[in-house]
């Protein structure tokens, strides 16, 4: 009896020790998992009651949810921070066409702390049906596949894409490292309504007070995100891969006609073609944070239905009509007319449509002339124009209600590697009609620049609006910068330590010109977000994605915290604590079709969600990869062959053909003395041929170096030059190449080059230079103690000598100075013309001191039957330099 008790106490310690029980369901079913949350079991029996921390762990397999005629209705309420964990996409819920809609949702996610996560959820297929309903603050939905469904029954007037999520008046719901799709087009995943006193307080930019923080997701397909009235949404390192927007709607196209409160939009990335007329952000109301954004098409929108679409629900009263000539309309609220605005009424119960002028008898009653009206409820009065109307009461740039205008930002979005320009929005006819009733001039007309304005409702980099309102650089630069408006913003580089991915204080902050000093106006909200990283180790992240390959794959793990221990498999089974290969950071070689499972703990941490990722390949071999690149090298070079795939062998060849297995095998390290072009392929039994390496190594066919040393001397008239360097071409073909070594100080320096040859061939007469051999070059800048080349095309003929002439185009000095052991540094002077074309030069002082080399290649005319040996032999340099004359 005692015996029993003391481990019933160890169970029950050992319980509540643990960071959290682990309920390990047999099947992913909705009836499994309401009898393991309500009741504490698992496969009929009783465990214990599910509590706070505790994980419930759904495998792998198919189900549906959300039936109506189940007990509530379908609806799954989880009212306990727990995490609930599924095994990847093998684990698949599909919601039921009966579950709840819109606002309601199958899965009802309402405590703080609540975690789901690690599985595959598919909408329903004829209605649309919510998936998730946020009924608190600070839940997480991670690493979730959803794919909306077709509709299954055509023409019918429904659609099967539901809510992924929607949210109303909560904070701190982490959306990450989903993968989000739809099969229908126009679908919100992703619908947000704020606080209702968000515009009656600041902004919450740059805080953990955004409704929705969506990061780290995929997107496909076609849809959008929608900020809705009060939100405050945060999407960040997103990838868009559809026809997809990020869409803050306005007070005209919200219900209520309540703006978004604020946004953030930055680092995301649109990839798809299919977003080149749409919009891929677009903002129309409150204040907004657009950076860093990058897109191949797509648009970028300011603006609000209310001057764009003239929507009907705009300014709408639900008021009481009172019958007689003039008819009285009484509203609950100030209605802001005066005597003569027009105003539109739709009310068909009481026979009242269209427009009519206003007599006002107070702030909240109003009469028209209408003689057959009849007393009852009145519907769709909407007030074309009042004093809170025009300018647009939540347009963009306007702040809290009675606070300062809170303009937005964006900067740094780049389109195609351009700046990505706001689009303008053209008002319809409609919205015509409305502004000349407003202002009482028939046929007057507006732009959308007569209501979002830059500079003042919204500050940009260039190319929006032709204005430049945001700046990017460092903090000096900022404070060194002094703007001509208030408002003007600026994105310092260098500081900043929110995003903990980078270095400290180089993730940047906004600040903004107040008219007189800068101010700190914002700083993006810590990313990763915390949620992501506070209580369990991240997924492990492979280099490699999932997908098919043709040819063999090697993946590399990354995981968060880096200490965190993670193991393997790669034949389908779930790795833990104690099962799977422990990974050391040497790449995992995937060669064939292979399901790669990882996890990785840490002790006080949560274990990761696991990894699943499955890579098709299709039989081929890595492709041999070479020591040294395609380019270009001095003297003779070692270049070896490798191959990732164990055991395959290596064959090449070095004419440029394509190689077989028939071709010479790679055993040991090649030599390359000239210009080579090296193919080699992989081959292994069982698996295809690699794709062919190709590689060139160009072997620069120097012709000499000469030195000034102690005990020679420079040329200073034809007399001389026998006992000095020439070079002799050894083939008929093109000098192309004259490299130079040493330092010149002159940054406006120019130089010429000059072939020349005696004609004679005595070696002792006049030197006449080579058709078409001189070469210019002007402002060559200035370089220290290194080689600097030129690329030249002197032909030359096969048994000539030939001397270089060097020439300097700047009067003052050479500029080309050096020193060499024991020696001095030396100056050059221009001197008068050599013949007429180009300057020489000689020394004043020290000319034994001086060190100068000349080197070039040589390259055969037209095309040689084989390539060019690496050394010409017999083949040296010449200086002339003439004295003045």
């Amino acid at each position: 009896m005692k015996t029993g008790l003391l481990i019933a106490l160890l169970f029950i310690t050992a319980l509540s020790a643990h960071a959290g029980y682990t309920y390990n369901l047999i099947a992913p079913s909705q009836d499994a998992f309401e009898d393991c949350y309500y009741r504490g079991k698992v496969g009929g029996v009783f465990v214990k009651y599910v509590e706070a921390g505790d994980t419930i762990t759904l495998p792998a397999g198919s189900a549906t949810w959300g039936n109506a005629s189940r007990p509530n209705n379908g609806v799954v309420w989880v009212i306990l921070p727990i995490t609930i964990r599924g095994q990847g996409d093998s684990t698949i819920i599909t919601l039921d066409d009966t579950g709840s809609t819109y606002a309601g949702g199958v899965i009802c996610l309402w405590k703080s702390g609540i975690v789901w996560r690690d599985m595959k959820i598919k909408g329903a297929g004829d209605l649309p049906v919510t998936c998730f309903n946020i009924g608190a603050n600070d839940i997480r939905i991670s690493n979730v596949t959803y794919e909306g469904q077709p509709d299954s029954v055509a023409n019918n007037g429904q659609s099967g894409d539901g809510y992924f999520v929607f949210s109303s008046g909560y904070s701190g719901t982490l959306i990450d490292h989903c993968r989000i799709s739809a099969a229908i087009g126009n679908h919100e995943w992703i619908f947000t309504r704020g606080p209702s006193d968000a515009w009656q307080k600041n902004s919450t930019l740059g805080t953990s007070q955004a409704d929705v923080f969506v990061e780290d997701c995929i997107f496909s397909n076609t849809g959008y995100a929608d900020a809705n009235s009060n939100a405050r949404h945060v999407f960040r390192f997103n990838t868009i891969t559809g026809n997809i927007k990020f869409d803050a709607h306005g007070a005209a196209s919200n219900s209520p006609a309540r703006s978004f409160r604020n946004v953030e939009y930055y680092n995301n990335t649109w990839t798809s073609p299919a977003m080149s007329t749409a919009a891929a952000i677009e903002v129309r109301g409150g204040t907004a944070m657009v950076f860093n954004n990058v897109s191949t098409t797509g648009l970028i929108y300011l603006r609000d239905y209310l001057y764009d679409n003239a929507w009907p629900n705009l300014g709408r009263f639900n008021v009481q009509i009172t019958a007689g000539n003039p008819t009285t309309i009484s509203t609950n609220e100030p209605h802001g007319y005066q005597t003569g605005w027009p105003i539109f009424v739709d009310c068909g119960a009481q026979n009242i449509y269209g427009f009519f002028p206003v007599t006002k008898i107070s702030d909240t009653a109003f009469s028209i002339a209408k003689p057959d009206a009849t007393s009852g409820i009145g519907w769709n009065v909407r007030r074309l124009f009042t004093a809170f109307d025009y300018p647009l009461p939540d347009q963009v740039g306007n702040g809290k209600d009675g606070g300062p205008r809170e303009p937005a930002y964006l900067w740094g979005n780049t389109q195609n590697g351009s700046n990505w320009a706001r689009t303008v929005a053209t008002p319809n006819s409609s919205a015509q009609t409305l502004y000349a009733a407003q202002t009482g001039r028939p046929g007057a007309t507006f732009t959308e620049r007569d209501v979002i304005q830059a500079n003042r409702d919204f500050y940009a980099s260039a190319g929006f609006d032709l204005a430049t309102g945001v700046s990017v650089g460092t903090r000096a630069q900022m404070n060194a910068y002094t703007p001509s408006v208030a408002g003007y913003g600026w994105w310092v580089t260098d500081e900043g330590s929110w995003n903990t991915k980078l270095p400290p204080n180089t993730s940047g902050r906004l600040y903004k010109w107040t008219g007189s000093a800068w101010t700190l106006f914002y700083t993006p909200y810590t990313y990763p977000h915390p949620l992501q990283t506070s209580t369990e180790v991240a997924q492990p992240e492979p280099s490699v994605k999932s997908g098919t390959y043709e040819y063999p794959q090697s993946i590399t793990l990354a995981v968060n915290p880096t200490d965190a221990v993670v193991r393997y498999t790669t034949d389908g089974s779930i790795p833990s604590m104690t099962s799977g290969s422990v990974y050391n950071g040497t790449p995992i070689v995937v060669s064939s079709t292979t399901n790669l499972k990882a996890i990785a703990y840490k002790t006080g941490l949560k274990d990761s969600p696991v990894l699943d990722a499955t890579y098709t390949v299709t039989g081929q071999v890595f492709q041999p990869t070479a020591s040294k690149g395609t380019n270009s090298y001095h003297g003779s070079q070692t270049l070896t062959l490798s191959c990732a795939t164990a055991g395959a062998s290596i064959f090449y060849t070095l004419d440029g053909s394509n190689p077989t297995s028939s071709s010479t095998p790679f055993t040991s390290a090649l030599t390359i003395d000239r210009t080579t072009t090296v193919r080699a392929i992989g081959v292994k039994g069982g698996l295809a041929t690699s794709t062919a390496l190709g590689v060139t190594i160009t072997i620069l066919n120097e012709i000499g170096n000469w030195e000034v040393g102690t005990t020679s001397q420079l040329a200073y008239n034809a007399g001389e030059r026998s006992g000095l360097a020439y070079f002799t071409a050894s083939v008929t073909g093109n000098l192309t190449q004259i490299s130079v070594y040493g330092t010149n100080n002159s940054p406006t320096q120019s130089i010429e080059f000059g072939l020349y040859r005696d004609t004679s061939g005595s070696n002792t007469g006049a030197l006449t230079k080579v058709s078409n051999a001189s070469a210019q070059f002007t402002n060559i800048g200035a370089w220290t103690a290194s080689w600097r080349d030129f690329q030249v095309f002197f032909p030359v003929t096969a048994g000539e000598k030939y001397w270089i002439f060097l020439g300097v185009a700047e009067a003052s000095s050479l500029g080309i100075t050096a020193t060499y052991a024991g020696g001095t540094n030396d100056r050059w002077n221009n001197y008068a013309t050599y013949g007429s074309a180009w300057n020489d030069f000689g020394p004043t002082t020290n000319r034994d001191g001086w060190r100068f080399n000349i080197k070039g290649t040589l390259t055969e005319a037209g095309t040689p039957a084989s390539p060019l040996p690496n050394k010409v032999p017999a083949v040296q340099i010449n200086i002339v330099v003439e004295p003045p004359k």
